[in-house]
């Protein structure tokens, strides 16, 4: 979830060429933890056109209702045994937003979701019931419908969730589920993981001690910024919970952070693994995998899926990030821009399959 243009839009031959800054998280099958719960077929609708997939990945999906709508889906999260997806929403067309505007999308607008606060950015959690979506706002959500919450990560059983609030810029929460199953107040997490930049797509360990997330920040404590007025630059971040308290974060090493941009950040085996959204030649939004190596470095880098033309049809995928991947390795979730013609651009949640 971003509030900022995801991409550039430049007229080339009097068609619309869409350069997407935009991420998302990855994965790949067959690298998942021994005997994974088996994740159900997700409710699905039409096909998407216009992406390439690799690593064995097929038959692209758009989730059906009530989870794509005319509003604006983003930060989509799978849950380990992949039952639910967890994603932000607001009833706002997309393109008049990184314009500067706020517009509800239709004469009245979308159907409103339940419980939804104003028309900013909420949480929402969505179970796989019975062959259909049930869904429900999250009990994370503040009340304040001018704050907008959506980025989310969650640990291997759901206990704990982070998420970001961006008030105007991003900083990162946590919260804790009850016993009755609400969300706990969300707790601020401290300096430096937070600080005057940017802080994003938060993402957690399966055991909830380690914390990913990408920002904006020149160095570590955050005391300079980079000015992203002309584009994303964004690196990923990690801090282990130890002892009561969050490490000061570091740079993850090797590949991810080499690009021109890395960020919306998903691990797998606890690290072993990492995928994250980042540039392709051209200026796509491409989502990358990579293995971590024997120094602690990540090395090189594998695609996984990406736009097939800079110079799209109506229909046809401009942009894909904000991968994760259900803890069997068969449904990999992710979050699709579709070009539309002129102004016209879907956003929404989309899963593809392995075999």
């Amino acid at each position: 979830m971003r509030f900022r243009p995801f991409y550039k839009i430049s007229r080339i031959i009097a068609v619309f060429s869409i350069a997407v800054f935009i991420g998302c998280n990855g994965s790949g099958g067959g690298d998942g933890a021994n005997d994974p719960p088996v994740a159900p077929d997700p409710p699905v609708a039409g096909a998407l056109q216009g992406l390439q997939l690799f690593e064995g990945w097929t038959d692209p999906r758009k989730l059906a209702g009530p989870i794509n709508t005319a509003g604006w889906e983003d930060s989509a999260f799978i849950s380990y045994d992949g039952y639910m997806i967890y994603f932000g929403y607001a009833p706002l067309d997309y393109y008049e937003f990184t314009q500067g505007r706020q517009v509800v999308v239709g004469p009245t607008g979308p159907p409103k979701r339940p419980d939804q606060h104003g028309n900013s950015f909420d949480i929402y959690e969505a179970l796989i019931q019975s062959g259909s979506w049930l869904i429900e706002n999250s009990s994370a959500n503040s009340n304040d419908p001018l704050i907008h919450e959506a980025a989310i990560g969650l640990n291997r059983n759901e206990s704990k969730m982070a998420f970001v609030r961006f008030d105007p810029e991003g900083d990162i929460y946590l919260s804790t589920r009850k016993p009755d199953n609400t969300w706990g107040t969300p707790e601020l997490l401290p300096a430096p993981l937070n600080t005057a930049c940017v802080e994003d797509n938060p993402h957690l360990s399966e055991d909830g001690q380690t914390l990913y997330f990408d920002s904006n920040r020149s160095d570590i404590n955050g005391t300079t910024c980079i000015d992203e007025s002309g584009g994303l630059e964004r690196s990923i971040y990690v801090s282990d919970f130890d002892g009561g308290t969050w490490s000061r974060p570091a740079g993850i090493q090797g590949i991810p952070n080499e690009s021109a941009f890395a960020w919306q950040v998903f691990v797998r085996q606890e690290g072993l693994y990492i995928y994250w959204s980042g540039e392709c030649s051209g200026g796509i939004s491409c989502l990358f995998r990579a293995r971590r190596l024997s120094n602690g470095s990540y090395g090189e880098e594998t695609l996984i899926a990406r736009a097939e033309t800079l110079a799209p049809s109506p229909g046809d995928v401009i942009a894909v990030g904000e991968m994760s991947i259900t803890a069997d390795g068969r449904f990999l979730y992710f979050v699709y821009i579709q070009y539309n013609g002129a102004t016209d651009l879907e956003l929404g949640i989309a899963a593809a399959r392995k075999p």
